[in-house]
């Protein structure tokens, strides 16, 4: 059986040694081609728990934590770069990678958490699917979350190659979802710049917000999203060469760049429409009637596609990753188009839709279950990961990117205080 179909290795470690002395950046159309993970990764962040929390925080705190930007630039970017450019010079994916240097106990622990914390998640995603349906076609929430768990399974069943079509359809909800707000924001008559940027550049932290807005942030940047990154740049065929001729960047930069356009947008709409009124929504349905003076009847067709567009790529991303990284902690093939990847997603979709069916939502004990999974793959995954960066042995021949190193040893002491704040929260409960 060949390596793409276990999708157990890449081949970096059969290329020809790279001197990225002598590699060009590549012109601007081949990079084009060469991006693609990146957005798949931004599906994947951007869930309708993004968008109630950011409709919840610009709708109670207006511009004041546009700041929020900033960190979620910073962290996104250092940790989708610090996985590539391991899984690129190591030549497979990071928790092969991890494997090799830490063992299988490591690999089991972050692939498992990984796996529980995404099944948890799903639920949210699957009833997401639903109310973007029913905002768009009026349908019972029910039936438009089959219709699209039926959907996804699709695209996991593909046999034409999982990951084209997967690209395809997860860039394609990208742009629909920052076509979507990007009209709410213009039609409601755009920011007030002036307190756009006072909440930019001058942080603060009103009374009250700090835990919502350290959640958000949480789940905006994460360590696990570009872990799994590692394997889509697998099944796109990176080479070593990627990761000095512009690929890779500009594959980070595509994927941090959508990730915070579509969060700005998401934020300014309910701080430009609600803010003002004194009016605090916590639900998407609620977003749309509230939306109804500037839009019209369109509101809830507007919603529903920006709803529809980010629960389905959450829902269809969020599966195969932790069947991807789950399979693989555990030695297992782990490629999407291979049948035992298929099989685990399908069963992520179905516990997801059985949950949201028996309860309606996603049961408080379901969410404390993905946070604390959350709070421990991020810390294990980001502590091994910011180790492999400084490896002599995995950068022997090239140089040390200091500045990453500097952003990614940051990025990660923020992250795990932002998981000390989770568990104490938790603790507190």
């Amino acid at each position: 059986m060949s390596n793409n179909e276990t999708g157990r290795t890449i081949t970096a470690e059969a290329e020809e040694p790279v001197d990225p002395s002598q590699l060009k950046r590549l012109p601007f159309k081949e990079l084009l081609k060469r991006v693609g993970p990146g957005m798949i990764l931004t599906g994947v962040v951007i869930g309708p728990g993004s968008i109630t929390t950011a409709a919840v925080l610009g709708s109670t705190y207006g511009y004041q934590l546009m700041w929020l930007l900033i960190p979620i630039f910073v962290m996104g970017t250092a940790f989708v770069l610090t996985n590539y450019r391991v899984a690129m010079l190591a030549g497979k994916p990071v928790l092969q990678v991890i494997h090799d240097h830490y063992g299988r106990t490591v690999t089991v622990i972050v692939g498992a958490a990984t796996f529980l914390s995404g099944a948890a998640f799903t639920i949210s995603n699957f009833t997401g699917t639903g109310i973007g349906m029913t905002l768009i076609f009026r349908i019972p929430w029910q039936a438009g979350a089959c219709i699209m768990g039926l959907v996804c399974l699709l695209v996991i069943f593909y046999r034409g190659g999982v990951y084209k079509i997967l690209e395809k359809a997860i860039t394609a909800c990208v742009f629909l979802m920052i076509i979507c707000f990007g009209i709410t924001v213009i039609a409601s008559g755009g920011p007030k710049w002036g307190e756009f940027a006072k909440g930019f550049f001058i942080p603060s932290v009103p009374k009250g917000s700090l835990p919502a807005a350290l959640a958000f942030i949480s789940t905006s940047a994460t360590v696990t999203t570009g872990l799994y990154g590692t394997y889509l740049g697998r099944e796109k065929k990176w080479k070593k060469a990627d990761l000095f001729n512009g690929a890779t960047t500009t594959d980070s930069m595509a994927h941090v760049f959508s990730v915070t356009l579509i969060t700005v947008l998401m934020l300014l709409t309910s701080a430009i429409v609600l803010y003002p009124k004194g009016v605090i929504v916590r639900s998407p349905t609620e977003l749309a009637e509230q939306l109804r003076p500037v839009l019209g009847n369109f509101a809830p067709i507007i919603m529903g596609l920006s709803m529809l567009g980010a629960a389905f790529s959450s829902l269809l991303g969020t599966s195969q990753r932790t069947a991807v990284l789950m399979l693989d902690s555990l030695g297992k093939p782990c490629g999407l188009d291979n049948m035992s990847t298929k099989i685990f997603s399908s069963c992520v979709l179905a516990f997801g839709a059985i949950v949201a069916f028996i309860f309606g939502r996603q049961p408080i004990q379901l969410v404390i279950v993905a946070q604390v999974c959350t709070s421990v793959a991020t810390p294990v995954a980001g502590l091994f990961l910011t180790l492999l960066l400084f490896s002599k042995k995995l950068n022997q021949g090239y140089k040390r990117p200091t500045a990453l190193i500097v952003f990614m040893v940051l990025s990660y002491l923020f992250a795990l205080g932002l998981t000390l704040n989770t568990v104490i929260g938790l603790l507190r409960r």
